[in-house]
């Protein structure tokens, strides 16, 4: 078994509704770190969940972070041993993510991925 260092998102977007952003396809995910940029004028939040496998709406119950505040032109380094696990025949483990205001808001993750 091998565990590789890489980033897994971005640098994306985040958009004003509900997306997926990550989905691995196989294998175990450890999120170790996300970032989040605000390049706006105007504060905003993320919102981010983690739906396990099979699960296909987001709820309060999968929430990661809720209506987390970002100022204006502001960076934050959120480090996680977040655990997410693939699945290629089924839906695996997805992260879905919201900012309060589209384009507003980056994200990157870099992640440990176990091969």
């Amino acid at each position: 078994m091998a565990l590789t260092q890489t980033r897994i998102v971005g640098p994306t977007t985040l958009g004003a509704t509900s997306a997926a952003i990550y989905s691995p396809t196989s294998g175990t995910i450890i999120i170790k770190q996300i970032v989040l940029t605000n390049y706006s004028a105007s504060a905003t939040t993320v919102d981010l969940w983690l739906l396990p496998s099979g699960i296909t709406t987001v709820s309060n119950g999968y929430l990661i972070l809720k209506s987390f505040s970002l100022a204006a032109y502001e960076t934050v380094f959120l480090n996680t041993s977040l655990v997410m696990v693939g699945n290629v025949s089924t839906t695996g483990d997805r992260l879905h993510a919201v900012a309060s205001a589209g384009s507003s808001v980056n994200v990157i993750m870099n992640a440990v991925v176990e091969s």
